[in-house]
């Protein structure tokens, strides 16, 4: 199932609609622009969202980064382009009219929410070692390998090890990046929320240490 469709659709819309605001203030042909180039470098590299699109990489590397700049947002992030995913998933979507809509982890953190990500993560279990609290830390890393191992007291090559075992029980491929990686960091999301860190909450939620 795809997150978006668990969101309450038109308060959801509303949130994307916030979020976006300052590119749809653009004039329409440079709104066009940016749109179309951050929504295919958020799936794509930069090397084949420039083939797509028939411009040079630099042209996009420099449409992201003005992008960011217009967010107030660091679209390095994978968390951020996690977000920003959904949110351009829900760009044409009817919206409920007055206030502000609550954040992406109110909107995902309802009790769907966290079943699809407990269903999502759930194949881990499978596995002896802490591959739970692995990804967990390396989404919160970033997707670095070595903060993730020295924040986990692990050998880079551990956490490689449970990166690649990971895939493999969720059927998904997260060192490639794109929407794979963006689903796993909601799915983290929608069981952990925004308030403390990942890391001391997959601690105190897995009650275990982790296995090397």
């Amino acid at each position: 199932m795809d997150p978006v469709d668990l969101l309450p659709v038109a308060e959801a819309a509303r949130w994307a609609s916030d979020l976006l605001q300052p590119l749809e203030a653009l004039p329409v042909r440079v709104r066009g622009q940016l749109l179309s180039t951050v929504s295919l470098a958020l799936r794509f590299t930069a090397v084949r969202t420039a083939k797509i699109m028939g411009v040079s990489r630099n042209t996009v590397r420099s449409r992201m980064e003005r992008a960011g700049e217009l967010l107030g947002a660091d679209l390095g992030d994978v968390r951020v382009r996690a977000t920003l995913h959904v949110a351009l998933q829900l760009r044409d979507r009817p919206s409920a009219p007055g206030c502000h809509g609550p954040g992406l982890p109110a909107l995902i953190g309802t009790d769907a929410g966290r079943a699809w990500a407990r269903d999502v993560l759930g194949a881990l279990d499978t596995d002896g070692r802490d591959l739970h609290r692995t990804l967990g830390v390396w989404i919160l890393a970033n997707c670095a390998v070595g903060e993730t191992a020295e924040q986990l007291g692990l050998h880079p090559q551990t956490v490689r090890e449970h990166l690649r075992r990971a895939e493999t029980l969720l059927g998904r491929e997260l060192t490639a990046g794109g929407v794979d990686v963006y689903e796993l960091a909601l799915a983290f999301l929608a069981l952990y929320g925004t308030h403390r860190p990942f890391l001391e909450q997959i601690s105190m939620a897995e009650g275990s240490t982790v296995q090397r």
